[in-house]
């Protein structure tokens, strides 16, 4: 039997412990596996360096052609592996330092697991309160998609999938509704000041006379909401590779919009195209919908860290 990597399986758990927060990544294979890492260290009590993670595996190729997987689940951005004869060469790009551990299991196939503790990846959020506001509700529908999906519903629904990952991983959250309820603009700038918020994401969708229009756009409601903005739509264009449509300000006017003298960033984030076809149909995807949360928070947290210095 030839000595060879059949499979690199990578997932993550947003759950709290001890079902998550972690990252990990999965080399299955033909035989038992001695893994050296070359760089990037585990050193300092099991800490992994932010950047590249970098594992040696001798004595075994890839039986698949070289890749590049792209992750980007808020701490591995991507997974890179190679060949160079019998040697297979594994760079995890991390986007912070973590914890790491790793282990060997002994079957068919052989397994080599390396799992991140993504916790203080999120610890960025935790003293931080974020208003969810699902655009719309009640009489107001928002925009219509082709085959008749309501922009009421799809934001509501969006926002509860970032509320259960809000809850998962103890950050501070709440939702402007939570049904099919009217809110008026006001009234959600004013829940957000009594629950001294610290961001302001407004979940939309797109609306295009010319349906073949599709992708993501983010725009800020205010001066400190542009460069979050600028942060979350990197996330969403990467994470659920949608056309980019950028970042503006939100047209409104003069007088009305009463996120523009708030002292914390808010945003409306147009996360689909709900006027085109295939954006609509996304969006009926759990998977998908998943996803979208998840680009959202991350590139919340990557402003935050950014705004650290990190």
């Amino acid at each position: 039997m030839d000595n060879l990597i059949t499979n690199i399986r990578i997932g993550a758990s947003h759950e709290p412990p001890p079902h998550g927060p972690w990252s990990r990544v999965v080399l299955e294979s033909t035989i038992p596996l001695t893994p050296v890492i070359a760089g990037g260290g585990a050193e300092g009590g099991g800490i992994a360096n932010a950047g590249a993670f970098a594992v040696r595996v001798p004595g075994v190729r890839l039986n698949m052609p070289d890749c590049i997987i792209p992750v980007h689940d808020g701490l591995v951005a991507t997974v890179s592996a190679s060949s160079r004869g019998e040697l297979t060469l594994l760079e995890i790009l991390l986007e912070h330092a973590a914890p790491v551990s790793i282990r060997l299991d002994e079957g068919m196939p052989y397994q080599l697991e390396i799992r991140f503790d993504s916790r203080g990846a999120y610890s960025v959020l935790k003293d931080r309160t974020l208003a969810i506001d699902p655009g719309h509700g009640g009489r107001d529908a928002g925009g219509r998609g082709p085959v008749n999906l309501v922009e009421k519903g799809v934001t509501l629904n969006l926002a509860e999938y970032l509320r259960r990952l809000c809850s998962s991983l103890s950050i501070p959250h709440y939702l402007t509704r939570d049904s099919d309820v009217a809110m008026p603009l006001r009234s959600r700038v004013t829940r957000a000041l009594a629950r001294s918020a610290d961001a302001i994401i407004s979940i939309h969708t797109g609306i295009e006379r010319n349906r073949d229009i599709r992708g993501t756009r983010v725009q800020y409601a205010n001066p400190n909401g542009r460069e979050m903005a600028g942060f979350v739509l990197v996330e969403i264009a990467r994470k659920l590779n949608l056309p980019d449509r950028g970042v503006s300000s939100v047209e409104t006017s003069a007088g009305r919009n009463p996120f523009a003298r708030l002292h914390v960033p808010a945003i409306e984030v147009e996360f689909v195209t709900l006027s085109n076809p295939v954006d609509e149909g996304l969006v009926r995807s759990s998977t998908f919908m998943h996803r979208a949360a998840l680009a959202i928070l991350n590139g919340i947290k990557n402003y935050y860290w950014h705004s650290a210095g990190d």
